[in-house]
């Protein structure tokens, strides 16, 4: 089994980078099919589809108790609470259908044809996640519990990204940025991140990590190698460790020694989904199993 959260709070990146359909997805939609039948392949989806599909894998997986969603669009006023930290985010004990089951988000900008955001604003990165420490906060006063948890009780905060944090670096000598990382070391909340290819700085880009791009197609708007490193010391994580693959749920699947940590085995994963959501593997991503875990 798998170590269960006690709280998990989720930061979708709904910039306008998420509208770009180039996630290998392949959902399976009603009832499971014999394995003599062909698997139907959707069309490619799109980051925020993705994002989605592995922030249900991740919660189904661990047992979440109690989860939460925060929308990061391109600029301030696109960061914003979609859904506050709730048990009713699966299905319940007479099956009823949980908040999560059909969840859709969209982007939370307005679509442009300008430049302007192509970079998003790196000061949504502080505040989504400071709105995040203030719903956990929130939670653990509602529940009546202190700041300090049993080893086995989890509060955790996962990042999607999908565009560029250019400018991050620049922020890290500010007192925000500092208080930030004070509060998440004092509440003792675990960080995660996941990233698209296109949200890293051409520093990490090697000739054989993104195939597609050895063919000369690299995004123009990159961040920096110092974004980069801010965004490590903010998540404790090490990028030169931690190379994504093309799509969200790959990357987790690809790095299952970190996100499904105790997980008995990708089957076992489904199975879960399974507990969670409505009409079995409705929406399950397929793509899950393009990395075998029995491979490693």
């Amino acid at each position: 089994m798998c170590r269960e959260n006690k709280r998990a709070v989720f930061l979708l990146d709904t910039s306008s980078w998420c509208t770009v359909r180039d996630q290998d997805l392949e959902f399976h939609e009603g009832e499971l099919q014999e394995e003599s039948t062909p698997r139907r392949r959707a069309l490619l989806g799109s980051r925020i589809q993705s994002q989605v599909a592995a922030m249900k894998l991740l919660c189904c997986s661990r047992e979440t108790e109690r989860v939460g969603v925060v929308h990061m669009g391109g600029s301030l006023p696109g960061v914003k609470v979609d859904l506050q930290i709730t048990e009713q985010w699966r299905k319940n004990e007479t099956d009823t259908e949980g908040i999560l089951s059909d969840y859709k988000p969209g982007p939370s900008d307005p679509p442009t044809s300008s430049t302007e955001d192509s970079c998003p604003d790196p000061m949504r990165i502080l505040q989504a996640l400071n709105l995040s420490l203030d719903m956990l906060r929130d939670d653990r006063r509602r529940t009546q519990e202190s700041d300090l948890y049993d080893a086995d009780e989890i509060d955790r905060i996962t990042m999607f990204l999908c565009s560029p944090p250019t400018g991050f670096g620049d922020l890290e000598a500010s007192q925000a940025f500092n208080r930030l990382v004070t509060e998440i070391e004092s509440l003792d909340v675990r960080m995660e991140i996941v990233m698209h290819p296109d949200a890293y700085s051409p520093h990490y880009h090697v000739r054989g990590n993104w195939p597609k791009y050895d063919a000369g197609s690299i995004p123009r708007d990159r961040c920096s190698k110092r974004d980069m490193e801010s965004l490590e010391t903010m998540f404790k994580t090490n990028f030169n460790a931690n190379i994504a693959k093309e799509d969200f749920v790959l990357t987790c699947s690809m790095y299952n020694d970190v996100f499904f940590q105790g997980c008995d085995s990708q089957d076992w994963v489904k199975e879960m989904w399974e507990t969670c959501f409505a009409d079995e593997c409705e929406g399950f991503p397929n793509s899950f199993f393009n990395w075998k875990w029995d491979d490693l």
